[in-house]
């Protein structure tokens, strides 16, 4: 599964990707946590949901949430895993419980500070992180906090179902990609970026307002304009013009109908390999920015740390 050096690596960290926001690594929020491998990881998914969800009152896996990652999609039963991420569908979670949405977090800290040690058996290490919008919880491995401890974030999305489409994880067991999910995002960033609409050049022919569409992963896409305008340079990285965001979708399908055309559907960009079968096609829409697309493309990849596929 995606670790601290992955979730709050790929979800909050990662927040805009058509605004050139990079992943950076953050620390354990629980100081007590340790890796766990791919078995050990799928006998704790079972436990979280026999102990957590009743007390959460929590419907099930794609109802009102969703384990988000590569757990239990890794080849090997040894390879290992930092934390263990659960998505919660914020709207349901606050019809339910009549909880305002923006106090999800505060209810789920008091509810599991109060509720967890009865059911554990112990007093679990909690972690609220507000700015990040989640909850760390020490969960013990497997159910038994003698085989360790393991970090379990608690994050109230906005939109599960764009949450399950845009943080989808190949499995890795069936081969169904040979790269991160990541990839397959800032190939979508790249096409945005290349249909960007240039506002103002400069007098060297550099563009200094565009308005771009932009891919926020936790949210989904928007309209802003971008300014380079420094106080006495060019900026080498565009800002968004305050007062120029325009949310505009988080539905999979639609968000799929403006990037790449009508005629596709999420089944069929599930990978990086199968995003980038459709853009380098002749019949993509877009085709005659392949060029643009790729070199953005691999520019967005070195600066976030990401492997280059031998594809392009």
């Amino acid at each position: 599964m995606i670790t601290q050096q992955d979730f709050v690596k790929s979800f909050y960290d990662f927040i805009s990707l058509g605004e050139s926001e990079f992943i950076f690594e953050g620390g354990a929020a629980i100081k007590t946590s340790r890796t766990i491998n791919q078995k050990e990881g799928k006998d704790t998914l079972i436990n979280i949901q026999e102990k957590l969800f009743p007390i959460l009152d929590l419907k099930g896996i794609g109802k009102d949430c969703s384990f988000i990652g590569s757990l239990g999609k890794k080849k090997d039963e040894k390879d290992e895993s930092g934390d263990i991420d659960l998505a919660i569908d914020a709207k349901s979670f606050s019809s339910d419980h009549n909880v305002p949405e923006n106090d999800i977090l505060n209810y789920l800290y008091q509810t599991l500070t109060n509720e967890l040690p009865q059911v554990l058996g112990f007093e679990p290490e909690l972690n609220l992180m507000r700015g990040l919008k989640v909850l760390s919880v020490g969960w013990p491995i497997a159910g038994d906090k003698n085989n360790g401890i393991v970090q379990l974030d608690l994050i109230p999305v906005v939109n599960l179902k764009w949450t399950d489409f845009i943080y989808y994880s190949p499995d890795y067991r069936v081969n169904e990609s040979k790269y991160k999910s990541a990839h397959r995002n800032w190939l979508f960033s790249a096409i945005l970026d290349s249909r960007k609409r240039v506002l103002e050049k400069n007098d060297n022919g550099e563009d200094m307002l565009v308005e771009k569409k932009v891919l926020r992963l936790p949210d989904g896409l928007y309209e802003v304009k971008k300014s380079f305008e420094g106080l006495t340079k060019r900026l080498k990285r565009a800002k968004t013009v305050p007062g120029t965001e325009k949310f505009i979708t988080s539905d999979p399908q639609e968000f799929l109908d403006i990037v790449l055309g009508e005629g596709y559907n999420t089944d069929q960009v599930k990978t990086f390999e199968s995003l980038w079968n459709i853009v380098k096609s002749p019949n993509f829409k877009y085709h005659d920015s392949l060029e643009t697309i790729k070199k953005k493309y691999i520019e967005d990849l070195k600066n976030a740390g990401l492997k280059i596929p031998n594809e392009l």
